[in-house]
């Protein structure tokens, strides 16, 4: 069994308590996320495993990038953001924060951050990435995104050249090493015993996808759930199954499907033709 983000969707319109649970933390929205794209909602333990084991081919164990790979599909990254007490409107978030690995439109297989075990996962070179963001407040789901990273983050080059610039500032410290890690940089030797070294990372913060894409969606006010997609033109020709959104529109109340043109994150003043997916209910 393979899956993509037009099967997560689907799964996520059939659902009913699940959406109204309330999570622990980042790893309970994370099994949530898993749950969407395997449909493996209310399987047993070890039917769910046999889902998950048919649809992903890597799941992140120790916080490498992706969190998961569809097989054959896109890399996943998930990502939460906080609701402050009284307030609806994610657009308000926080920013998304990434943790000494900065944003990816898409997921190379000579990325130095990528794993073996995820180059072995399965045969490919460069995989699609796809960010689903949770909005939480308290330890309940509000709003939930998914969004394509060609269509959120800019180009590697921006970013990564970022990171060279500082290496090349911080390489006036005589101790400082740049070892190919999610550190920027090692300084060592900072004590007369060269006992004690510094690591020195970045923390990447990037405006939430409610607010970025806010020009062409804002959220029902009175929905207790809203879900919001947008599938650039290109991608939406890509799947083989995007014709069921349509199908599903006409039975589904909640369920709406419009065209829309989004702005290029590499030249904001272009923009490309998408499919905007919103579900509220």
């Amino acid at each position: 069994m393979t899956g993509n983000i037009v099967d997560a969707i689907g799964t996520l319109i059939n659902l009913s308590a699940p959406l109204n649970q309330k999570f622990a933390g980042y790893d309970d929205f994370a099994d949530f996320v898993k749950n969407l794209f395997a449909d493996s909602f209310n399987l047993s333990p070890y039917e769910q495993r046999k889902r998950r084991k048919e649809t992903f081919s890597f799941v992140s164990r120790n916080a490498e990038i992706p969190d998961f790979m569809l097989s054959g599909g896109d890399a996943v990254e998930i990502k939460t953001v906080r609701l402050k007490s009284g307030e609806y409107d994610p657009v308000k978030c926080t920013p998304i924060e990434f943790n000494t690995v900065y944003p990816r439109q898409k997921l190379f297989f000579d990325d130095p951050l990528v794993t073996d075990e995820c180059r072995r996962a399965e045969s490919w070179r460069e995989k699609d990435v796809v960010y689903v963001v949770g909005a939480l407040k308290r330890r309940q789901l509000i709003h939930l995104c998914m969004i394509y990273g060609v269509d959120y983050c800019a180009g590697e080059k921006h970013y990564s050249g970022l990171n060279y610039e500082l290496k090349n500032l911080l390489s006036n410290i005589r101790a400082a090493r740049f070892p190919y890690t999610r550190e920027l940089a090692r300084i060592g030797t900072v004590d007369p015993t060269g006992a004690t070294y510094l690591k020195l990372y970045g923390i990447w913060h990037v405006e939430n996808p409610w607010s970025f894409f806010r020009y062409v969606y804002r959220p029902n006010p009175h929905a207790n759930f809203t879900f919001m997609c947008i599938i650039n033109r290109e991608k939406y020709y890509q799947l083989d199954n995007v014709r069921k959104l349509f199908d599903w529109a006409k039975v589904c109340d909640g369920l709406r499907l419009a065209k829309v043109s989004i702005k290029n994150p590499d030249a904001p003043d272009t923009f490309r033709d998408a499919l905007l997916i919103r579900y509220e209910i």
